[in-house]
């Protein structure tokens, strides 16, 4: 996922977890209670926060991000395939949950559900749409029409299964599991030495924060499915506990091949001995939905958190054919 489509993420998870579905009656005291009937002083609060964020973000993404580089006439860049699609997958997971977030904000104002699940479309779009064309005016980058579509597709998982069944019973999330970088030197083209560490930390930073944000060879992407929604009404599998099907990549030291320039000269990572490799999980999730507390203050807390795959045992096969098992993933 791109560092800056992290940044709209956090801030809608932060002002929009209020919106998490836990419903009360008519206006509840408690100010985190989804109402039930219209509230307009709610839904200005909302529109509010939504259009302050928009324009403090996307403002304060341009001077701190975009300003950097040099800007360009429009332009369009295909991207597929770089970071073995990692990024495809960010903005698939990205757009879903900016939907879902925005959903459960307009949901808390008191809008149908029709209304709200077009608000969290609208919202999703706008903020992604938002990126991709200042990317297209970027010397660095431009936009990317795989981009869009991955945006759509998240958006979509999200508003068909609000719109089938009124919830979503296979939500996407994110893990970001630490990786134990290999140590080898890296001669350059002129002989220059590098050591693989310093190229893993000029990509993805040094901190755990970092890694976390950035790091495509820790990230992994999940569809966490919940079991029991499909199963009939009064089965005993637990509602808290899904099965989840997983995408990561490991060895990346490059965005289409671990090649690269620096200062003039060229490096290269060996990849008989790291080669680039898909990964696919299987494995158990925890949906944070269900486990309930007597707060909606702490219930709204849980179902934001939810964005987040809760580390678990998982099965992995990448595309070398190799099978692990994986106690925590």
């Amino acid at each position: 996922m791109k560092y800056k489509n992290w940044c709209l993420l956090l801030a809608l998870s932060a002002i929009l977890s209020i919106g998490q579905p836990t419903y009360g009656q008519g206006l509840s005291k408690d100010y985190f209670a989804v109402s039930d009937t219209f509230s307009q002083k709610r839904f200005n609060t909302l529109g509010g926060l939504v259009v302050g964020t928009y324009a403090t973000l996307s403002t304060g993404l341009y001077f701190a991000w975009y300003d950097q580089y040099p800007r360009s006439g429009f332009q369009f860049f295909d991207d597929r395939g770089e970071w073995l699609d990692m990024d495809k997958g960010g903005h698939i997971y990205s757009a879903y949950f900016q939907s879902y977030i925005c959903y459960h904000g307009a949901r808390w104002t008191g809008l149908s559900e029709p209304k709200s699940i077009l608000t969290g479309v609208l919202c999703a779009t706008v903020f992604q749409t938002t990126i991709e064309v200042m990317d297209g005016f970027s010397e660095r980058w431009g936009f990317s029409v795989a981009d869009v579509v991955s945006n759509g597709i998240g958006v979509s998982t999200f508003a068909l299964q609000q719109h089938l069944w009124h919830e979503q019973r296979i939500t996407l999330k994110i893990n970001s599991f630490p990786t134990s970088y290999p140590s080898f030197d890296i001669v350059g083209s002129q002989g220059t030495v590098l050591s693989s560490r310093d190229r893993r930390d000029d990509l993805y930073g040094s901190t755990y924060l970092e890694s976390y944000l950035k790091d495509y060879n820790t990230q992994s992407y999940w569809a966490s499915i919940n079991v029991h929604s499909f199963l009939p009404e009064g089965n005993r599998w637990p509602a808290w506990l899904n099965v989840a099907v997983g995408y990561g990549g490991d060895n990346m030291y490059g965005g289409f091949e671990n090649e690269w320039e620096l200062d003039g000269e060229q490096f290269a990572v060996d990849g008989s001995m790291y080669p680039r490799t898909r990964q696919y999980y299987l494995g158990f999730d925890l949906d944070l939905r269900h486990i309930k507390t007597k707060s909606n203050f702490w219930n709204s807390v849980l179902g934001a958190l939810n964005i987040f795959k809760v580390p678990s045992p998982a099965l992995e096969i990448n595309s070398r054919g190799e099978l692990t098992f994986h106690l925590l993933r």
